[in-house]
């Protein structure tokens, strides 16, 4: 699947729990994998997902571009091996696999979400010249894992920055029609259907700020004779979810209005109305 393709149509701004890495396969580089990367990546409580080429079917592209959309973080080893040209001469290259993967990653995720590294101190491509790589020593296990391990936590604590950053645009963006449909009229837990009487655009605005998501889509019988309707059941987002629990933290309610939110949310079922 070509990467527009799967941008265009399977794109989910969700994320796993995951660190994709990006990496040769060749031997020279399995004890970087098993002993430093792996490691490294589940100390922080992630899953280190790794394609292999040898291995996946005939969906080794769209594994690997689903891969870097929905990962927490990719962390790319772009270290080089030793080629022999057609004379014999040794020269130091770059894995072609890998520089593609780095290729996807920058243009689907934001320079923060994609980390270098490598073994080496070889030139690098003028391509990447732009973009911090960090070294780290396969021979020194034990402090490349530690070393990794740091550069994980560094940028995962900045991706939180940011998401916070974005939690409050997202806010600010919202018009107050919108904010009210959001916070007291969409279910928090369970999919919730969109009242016929709402407001379209509050609703769509909230789809478009990705907010809501939609869950379900029935066709049931309309209350006119031989006519249909759509039923939309939509559902909040993780991302959603942050929005509206920095909205309650920043807004003065009284205990009795606490209460009720907290147990709405723990039902699942809709915030009572202000």
């Amino acid at each position: 699947m070509h990467p527009h393709t799967f941008y265009s149509t399977l794109f989910d701004p969700e994320k796993g729990n995951e660190v994709f890495v990006v990496m040769s396969f060749a031997p020279e580089f399995n004890n970087c994998w098993l002993q430093i990367i792996k490691p490294a990546v589940e100390s922080r409580g992630l899953i280190a997902n790794r394609v292999d080429y040898r291995t996946s079917g005939d969906s080794i592209v769209q594994d690997i571009i689903d891969g870097i959309a929905h990962s927490q973080l990719v962390l790319a080893d772009i270290s080089s091996s030793p080629m022999a040209d057609r004379n014999r001469v040794i020269w130091p290259q770059r894995n072609a696999n890998v520089m593609w993967e780095v290729g996807i990653a920058h243009t689907m995720r934001t320079p923060d979400e994609v980390l270098l590294v490598r073994t080496d101190h070889d030139d690098s491509i003028f391509d990447l010249t732009q973009f911090r790589v960090f070294n780290y020593d396969p021979r020194d296990v034990r402090g490349s894992r530690k070393f990794l391990e740091d550069r994980i936590d560094d940028r995962i604590k900045l991706l939180e920055k940011t998401q916070d950053v974005l939690v409050k645009r997202c806010l600010d963006l919202l018009d107050p029609h919108s904010l009210e449909f959001f916070l007291f009229k969409c279910g928090w837990s369970k999919p919730f259907e969109i009242p016929s009487a709402a407001s379209v655009n509050s609703v769509s605005r909230l789809f478009e700020l990705g907010l809501l998501r939609t869950s379900k889509l029935d066709i049931c019988p309309s209350k006119n004779p031989n006519q249909v309707e759509l039923r939309t059941l939509a559902e909040v987002t993780p991302f959603g979810n942050k929005v509206r629990a920095y909205t309650f933290s920043q807004m003065r309610m009284t205990e009795e209005a606490k209460k009720a939110i907290q147990e709405r949310q723990n039902a699942g079922g809709q915030s009572p109305q202000s």
